[in-house]
């Protein structure tokens, strides 16, 4: 058996050989007769060209030199035509920022050397015995270049068919005399790959039968193995998930925080700086100056105000910080939403002088809610509605039951918001572009507030708006 498998070994290495000397010796060839007929084929075309190009020189037709050259440029073959004089300055070419100028190119010489896709070559211009320069042509050797990989990839196809076929012989002769062992290869092959349940087939009970005997006791060994270090390996990486993950979760909330923190400071630091100007502005001139009564007075109001406006700004960023943190405390109380609008717009009119008009149904609207709260979230969207609404408008609020919850509406006669800022309204410090000036502008935490306020009661909140008719914010409140 030994020896049929080192003959058919033998005999197939040396087909092999031979197939490859054979395939080498048929792909030099091929190459040679495709350079011949490649620079047999440029010599023409360029010998013809050259020919032609001399004959508009000596005509002075300067118009049909510039022709022929456009339209031997546009041959499949040709990347470039050049005429270039004695002086080595090319005088006509199909590439126009070359006119004028000294040749760049030269001869690319042998072909076979040639490393790109553009082999160059002259003709010179000559009649009788007189020199009148040369025409450079740059020729494309990418087609010759397809023909010759063709040309190779059926040589190289021809040999692979006839090695297959060499080798599908040595397959079936070798097959009976290597099966067995073939059979141990590849079920070693998936026990490599942690297949442990392949078994060999014994048929025998020589020397490779107990190879194979041996094989499958491995794999039986090597199976029990493994399944209890997978089972250690999958208990130690799913702690280490959770761990990850845990690790994960705290780092980005630590991320946020820091985010929030940094931004909150910024824009609290900025706010507050304002009124802080102005009331050390008017302190300020209040001790340096000799003010008569009238003005001192003014100052104190402006101080005052001032004053008022920074504790607001103070009880907002609370607020705000509050909702963030969800450390919002809420008093639950059974109450009217009637009483509440009423009380607050009760409240809103002795600060702004602004029509408001209520519509409620018959029957009270009870629900169990933070009083003061809501208080607050009605306040904060009449403030802003007030800001929008002109003098002579009017801000109309209505109640209703809506399923099991109560809706509020708040509308407002102002200019109405743009579509796209819909979104933006209840963010933080947001303020709607070209409605209001700076002066009236609030803190821009109003809304944000009331959105927290109304999802801390589990209600929701939003607005509609269309330019030029005013806007309405919505908020429901659950009954329960």
């Amino acid at each position: 058996m030994n020896y049929r498998l080192k003959l058919l070994l033998s005999v197939s290495i040396i087909s092999v050989l031979m197939l490859s000397i054979l395939t080498l010796n048929r792909i030099s060839l091929l190459k040679d007769i495709l350079y011949e007929r490649t620079i047999s084929r440029l010599n023409t075309m360029g010998t013809l060209l050259s020919e032609e190009i001399l004959d508009d020189l000596l005509d002075k037709k300067y118009n049909g030199v510039q022709k022929s050259i456009v339209l031997a440029s546009e041959q499949p073959l040709i990347n470039f035509v050049s005429v270039v004089d004695n002086g080595d300055t090319i005088i006509f070419s199909s590439r126009k920022l070359l006119a004028n100028k000294k040749n760049p190119y030269k001869d690319s010489g042998d072909i076979e050397k040639v490393k790109g896709n553009e082999y160059i070559k002259s003709f010179p211009l000559e009649h009788k015995k007189a020199e009148y320069g040369y025409i450079q042509i740059g020729f494309s050797l990418i087609e010759m270049k397809n023909d010759f990989n063709r040309m190779l990839h059926w040589s190289l196809g021809l040999s692979g068919l006839a090695l297959i076929m060499i080798l599908f012989v040595a397959w079936i002769v070798s097959g009976k005399l290597l099966s067995p062992l073939v059979e141990m290869k590849e079920v070693s092959n998936k026990i490599a790959r942690g297949d442990f349940s392949s078994k060999v087939k014994v048929n025998s009970k020589d020397v490779i039968g107990e190879l194979g005997i041996s094989l499958n006791d491995m794999a039986e060994h090597l199976n029990d193995l493994t399944e209890n270090l997978n089972i250690k390996i999958k208990n130690a990486t799913d702690k280490l998930q959770e761990k990850t993950t845990q690790l994960e979760e705290s780092n980005r909330k630590l991320m946020e925080l820091d985010r929030v923190k940094t931004e909150f400071v910024s824009i609290v630091s900025h706010e507050l700086k304002t009124p802080l100007t102005g009331i050390l502005g008017f302190t300020n001139t209040l001790l340096t100056l000799n003010l008569p009564q009238n003005k001192i007075e003014e100052y104190v109001g402006i101080i005052d105000s001032e004053g008022k406006r920074l504790y607001s700004l103070i009880e907002e960023f609370l607020d705000i910080s509050k909702i963030e943190l969800r450390k919002l405390n809420l008093q639950f109380a059974k109450t009217s939403v009637q009483e509440i609008i009423r009380e607050t717009v009760d409240t809103f009119k002795m600060m702004k002088n602004v029509k408001i008009e209520l519509s409620f149904p018959e029957n009270i609207l009870q629900l169990k809610v933070d009083k003061d709260r809501i208080k607050q979230v009605v306040l904060n969207i009449l403030d802003n509605a007030s800001r929008y609404t002109p003098t002579e408008g009017k801000i109309t609020i209505i109640g209703k039951y809506t399923g099991d919850s109560v809706m509020i509406s708040i509308k407002d006669e102002g200019p109405g918001i743009k579509e796209e800022e819909l979104n933006n309204v209840f963010d933080k410090f947001y303020r709607c572009k070209d409605n209001i000036n700076s002066e009236n502008s609030g803190s821009g935490l109003g809304l944000s507030i009331a959105k927290g306020m109304i999802e801390a009661h589990k209600g929701k909140i939003w607005v509609e708006s269309e330019l030029g008719k005013g806007s309405e914010f919505i908020f429901t409140l659950p009954k329960g």
